[in-house]
């Protein structure tokens, strides 16, 4: 039984050395587990953050009814002052789509004169590549104002 005793206290340190070398892979595994899952998790929140503005550029006349329900719960809004303040938001939304209508043609003379002026620096191939990743951007972000034709 001795002689067992001895054996056990010459493994041990080796049984150490082995558990510690063992350690680092692990904890590497993890941190690389962590960082994935953080760049997907913030990957995926500025997608939804995107689609979400998105959305609400291509849908104004859902903000007002949206600003106030976030406004309710932040506020503890009753149910009088969430009515009180979605007409506030929505009278003012219509001056807001009114200053749009009026000044969008001549922001869109500026944004063509920009679309063009870049493809001539371009050669035809690129020129057309160009403008067709120009009017997709535009059509994502710069809808028309509200009540207007939609632009070709």
């Amino acid at each position: 039984m001795s002689e067992d005793h001895v054996n056990d206290k010459a493994d041990a340190p080796s049984t150490r050395k082995k558990r510690r070398r063992r350690a680092w892979p692990m904890v590497l595994l993890g941190a690389v587990i962590l960082f994935s899952g953080m760049v997907i998790g913030g990957g995926m929140t500025l997608l939804w953050v995107q689609r979400r503005i998105v959305y609400m550029i291509h849908h104004p006349e859902n903000a007002p009814a949206t600003i106030t329900a976030h406004v309710r719960s932040k506020f503890g809004l009753t149910d009088e002052q969430a009515k009180q303040v979605e007409a506030v938001l929505q009278a003012r939304q219509k001056g807001i789509q009114a200053i749009r209508r009026e000044f969008q043609p001549k922001i869109m003379v500026q944004v063509e004169l920009a679309r063009d002026e870049v493809a001539a620096v371009l050669t035809p191939e690129q020129a057309q590549e160009w403008k067709a990743y120009f009017d997709s951007m535009r059509k994502k972000w710069v809808p028309p104002p509200p009540g207007a034709d939609a632009e070709p």
